[in-house]
């Protein structure tokens, strides 16, 4: 849910991203100078849990945590790193950790536009993931778009008028199949 406005007279709404997301219930006083409104903030975090030999829970503890949310994990080919999704630094986000949840750092920042489902190229090097971000004209429709690992320019790889979301690789990195709304309902 976002902030929207429109003129009384009529027009196209523009939407308010200065509130961010899952914004509700605005009031504005009747000077007209102030706003008062509702946003919802829900605390996702990442969660280990260890199985023993037998498939049971050994034990449970937090792997990713911050005061927003964490979530959408996904571990490197190799294991030795997760890429998640965050909105810790006020904002959402594709980050890198160590396994452990150590040493988190920023890929790509998607500013007030929710962004998830992280997936590891086969080889290591590149994340796919879904995002809102940097797209004026669709603002409500994610794409699909890649980022170094080592840092560098996100590339967007779908866009336009359609829904494009949870990005995973093929086995050989050559293709990323994701869903889509761009044939009315949602495919593969």
């Amino acid at each position: 849910n976002s902030l929207w406005r429109i003129p009384v007279k009529g027009g196209t709404p523009e939407r308010v991203s200065a509130f961010g997301e899952n914004v509700i219930s605005p009031a504005i006083s009747r000077d007209g100078n102030r706003l008062a409104y509702t946003r919802l903030l829900g605390d996702m975090n990442i969660w280990d849990y260890e199985l023993d030999s037998s498939g049971r829970l050994k034990s449970k503890s937090p792997l990713i945590a911050s005061t927003f949310r964490d979530s959408d994990p996904d571990y490197s080919p190799d294991g030795k790193h997760i890429a998640f999704t965050s909105g810790r630094n006020g904002s959402f986000g594709i980050w890198v950790s160590e396994s452990d949840g150590s040493n988190p750092r920023l890929l790509f920042d998607g500013g007030a536009y929710v962004t998830g489902s992280s997936n590891w190229s086969p080889d290591g090097k590149r994340i796919a993931f879904d995002t809102r971000a940097k797209d004026p004209v669709h603002v409500g429709n994610p794409s699909i778009w890649t980022v170094d690992v080592d840092g560098g320019q996100a590339r967007r790889l779908t866009g336009g008028g359609t829904s494009d979301v949870a990005p995973v690789w093929s086995r050989n990195g050559a293709w990323i199949y994701f869903a889509s709304m761009r044939g009315g309902d949602l495919q593969i």
